[in-house]
């Protein structure tokens, strides 16, 4: 890449000033050896050279720029390579060992960093740091400065730092505050942020097209009632100010920042008063303008959904499904066993749809950039749990399993289904994965739950391919 920018530099340079400015001695030598699979003849070379040296009309000069060009011209098409693009990693559904963290962690957060590293945080008993792994070592390295307590959200900037939305317990739980703070990876250095407009614990957060970030929802404390409001952190100060938009925020609302600008809000906690500490189930959609201000209603989704996930599909429609603890039978299927019903919401029609249902319980969605999602989760069962299944059944089972759905198709092609006897496209795995991060050159970094993992190590870090 430094060889490419500096021939761009010095081609531009000579065009700008053709008619005074000899042609750097060497610029021949550096566009070949940049853009060209052979080396040209000695001979060709020195001929250029002497020509170079010794011309000193415009139009001589202009001949040397057409050889140039024709060079850089001839290079893209039989060599191919560094003027094209790439194509997207064609996944294998493939999981192999990359390494292994420094520390056990149950549910941290990965944030895959701008230089390939990847940033592991929280999980871990305090006063424990925080750890950088990097994917081509499979080392991973303590983070001074990172030591957050129980679970943590973490955004990633468009300049490519990371903003770290923790919680620092006390007791009575009532002085619990809120820790936030952003993380430089070109320095691994740490800066607090704030202080927030209002204490939240497990925040809703999505990053605006505009850099800035939407931070929604969570509870006061621990054993409080959600927080109704919502506050926006500008990434040029690193500091909050109350969102203005009249919005039924909500606990475990999903918040999705729509290609236009605008973001999607869906289901979350549904009680009457955020104080009254009961989370029902919601069937509220809605699309909020930062902009304008405006908040336009949808139409509400099929199933009432309390924990929600939302993932933008490449066409820009939203897929909608529930996450987490509590189950219900056709949102999250028997125990994970029978198929989840999703919801599909196109936020241009306004429009909202079934949308393909997902083999198992999903612990991890993870959008590729391909347009696919890859999928992750774990289910179990008594024979009760099992609905469209008529054969011989052990009394208990469980399994873990992955999953690549293509948008296009709705086929997911998974992992196998001992249960069904599936012949499954991808790798078995006997592991709960919590957290998942896509690499630039899209491979997926995995990280699963200690407590989830048949074989050891319990640390183990893999990537799909």
């Amino acid at each position: 890449m430094t060889a490419n920018r500096d021939r761009d530099l010095a081609l531009g340079a000579w065009f700008d000033d053709i008619a005074t400015a000899p042609a750097p001695s060497d610029l021949l030598d550096r566009v070949v050896s940049a853009t060209s699979p052979r080396r040209p003849r000695p001979g060709w070379l020195a001929t250029m050279r002497v020509r170079q040296e010794t011309a000193v009309s415009a139009p001589a000069r202009l001949a040397v720029i057409l050889v140039v060009l024709a060079a850089l011209a001839g290079a893209a098409l039989l060599a191919g390579s560094r003027l094209v693009t790439t194509e997207p990693l064609r996944y294998q559904g493939i999981l192999e060992p990359a390494g292994q963290l420094a520390t056990l962690r149950d549910q941290p957060a990965a944030i895959a960093l701008v230089d390939g590293r990847v940033l592991v945080l929280g999980g871990a008993a305090a006063g424990v740091p925080g750890e950088i792994f990097d994917p081509a070592t499979g080392h991973s390295t303590a983070l001074a400065g990172s030591e957050f307590q129980g679970p943590v959200r973490a955004v990633r900037l468009h300049d490519g730092r990371v903003v770290v939305f923790g919680w620092t317990s006390n007791e009575p739980t009532s002085l619990g505050r809120p820790d936030v703070r952003v993380f430089d990876p070109s320095t691994n250095a740490w800066a607090q942020v704030g202080p927030m407009t209002s204490p939240r614990f497990e925040p809703s957060i999505a990053l605006l097209k505009d850099g800035r970030v939407l931070v929604a929802g969570g509870y006061a404390n621990q054993e409080a009632g959600w927080v109704e409001s919502a506050e926006i952190l500008d990434p040029a100060t690193m500091t909050f100010a109350p969102a203005p938009w009249k919005v039924p925020w909500r606990e475990w609302q999903a918040m999705v920042a729509l290609d236009d600008g605008r973001v999607l809000l869906a289901g979350g906690c549904g009680a009457a008063r955020a104080s009254d500490q009961v989370c029902d189930r919601t069937t509220y959609l809605s699309i909020l303008d930062p902009s304008s201000g405006v908040v336009q209603a949808l139409p509400a989704m099929l199933l009432p959904r309390r924990q929600v996930a939302a993932v933008p599909f490449a066409d820009g429609k939203v897929l909608v499904f529930s996450i987490g603890r509590y189950l219900d039978v056709k949102v999250m299927g028997h125990n994970g066993v029978d198929p989840v019903m999703t919801d599909l919401v196109d936020p241009r029609a306004g429009t909202v749809t079934p949308g393909p249902s997902l083999p198992h319980t999903v612990s991890t969605i993870t959008p590729l950039p391909d347009g696919q999602l890859l999928l992750t989760g774990s289910w179990q069962f008594t024979r009760s749990t099992v609905s469209d299944f008529t054969g011989p059944l052990p009394q208990t089972a469980e399994d873990r399993w992955i999953g690549i759905l293509d948008p296009r198709s709705g086929i997911t092609r998974t992992s196998p289904d001992p249960i069904r006897a599936g012949q499954g496209d991808l790798t078995d795995t006997d592991r709960v994965y919590s957290a998942t991060a896509v690499l630039g050159d899209g491979r997926v970094v995995l990280i699963g739950d200690p407590d989830q993992v048949d074989n050891p190590p319990a640390n183990l870090v893999e990537i799909l391919r």
